[in-house]
């Protein structure tokens, strides 16, 4: 169940992907494996710890860069990464140096930014991956269809801004690009 390799959760926001990591991770301390979460600095939210909009949290550390994640992960058997997009370089390699020294790493993070972009690391975690667990949302404009995106409602065009009020699930036939 927790083999050495790289597993990636993605999806748009609201979809549960912190929700997933977490199910992961707990299922590790469960049996009793040596767990190291991680989450970045970027994520302002809380100071200490991840949580999803279920209320589930996990204690985690703070990193600026993805290396700062090597020295502190000897002992780990699994390893988690919340808010993977907002490392912009340098997780990939740090995640295959962890998976080949026998540890699963369990990423999640946003598939696209507000504009249909793939975000900063994710596609090279996703050609990395042994596991991809692709998670979707419920459409909030039509709640008919799954979302695969994440419409901002307001704010500017900055690909980084923190915040879920400012965010809506969408599906490819709701979603209306941000001009």
């Amino acid at each position: 169940m927790f083999s050495p390799g790289l597993v990636v959760i993605t999806g748009p926001m609201f979809s549960g992907k912190s929700t997933e990591l977490i199910r992961r991770l707990t299922i590790a301390n469960i049996a009793k494996l040596p767990v190291v979460v991680y989450k970045p600095a970027r994520d302002t939210r809380t100071a200490t710890q991840i949580c999803s909009r279920d209320g589930c949290c996990i204690a985690a550390t703070t990193v600026a860069h993805p290396r700062d994640m090597l020295p502190l992960s000897a002992d780990a058997r699994v390893v988690g990464i919340d808010e993977a997009h907002f490392f912009e370089d340098g997780l990939p390699e740090v995640a295959m140096t962890l998976a080949r020294a026998g540890k699963q790493v369990i990423v999640a993070g946003l598939n696209l930014d507000f504009q249909e972009r793939p975000f900063a690391c994710i596609p090279a975690l996703l050609a990395l991956a042994e596991e991809i667990v692709q998670m979707h949302a419920l459409c909030t404009a039509c709640y008919e269809r799954p979302a695969t995106r994440s419409q901002r409602l307001a704010g500017g065009m900055e690909q980084y801004q923190v915040g879920d009020s400012e965010y809506a699930p969408r599906c490819l036939v709701c979603y209306r690009p941000t001009t």
